[in-house]
């Protein structure tokens, strides 16, 4: 898409293009592709911390439930209520309502953005530190 389609949708080039690659764009539905794919990546990687399945995931948790459980779920819940509002769109996709869905988006995701970076840098920081493991010598097999 060129920069003046932005404008023809009533769409905030210069916003939109700080958080996507927009010369990789062709379509309004390219966009919105990449607003789902978004959301859903960060939704999986919090979902780990919620039900690890792997050694990474597991020491992230374990590290980080001491500190941020609640922040975590209210994180996790926001970023599926917008991936299932942006997958609902997609199946009844209107560039008339394009704009008001982006500005949707942008604006919860400015609120989710912050929270996020603290979280991944919470796990970041997880490696540097130790976690104490409890054994309660429970079932393990």
């Amino acid at each position: 898409m060129k920069k003046s389609d932005f404008k023809k949708y009533g769409l905030d080039y210069a916003v939109l293009s700080e958080e996507f690659d927009l010369e990789k764009i062709d379509s309004l539905r390219d966009l919105l592709d990449k607003m789902v794919h978004r959301t859903y990546t960060y939704a999986g990687l919090i979902e780990d911390l919620l039900q690890p399945d792997n050694v990474a995931s597991m020491h992230e948790a374990n590290f980080l439930r001491i500190h941020h459980t609640v922040k975590i779920n209210d994180v996790y819940k926001e970023l599926m209520k917008l991936n299932r509002q942006l997958l609902l769109f997609r199946l009844n996709f209107s560039e008339d309502k394009f704009k008001e869905v982006s500005k949707t988006y942008m604006l919860q995701w400015g609120k989710i953005k912050p929270e996020l970076q603290i979280i991944l840098t919470e796990m970041s920081d997880s490696w540097n530190k130790t976690v104490i493991h409890k054994q309660d010598g429970g079932y393990l097999g």
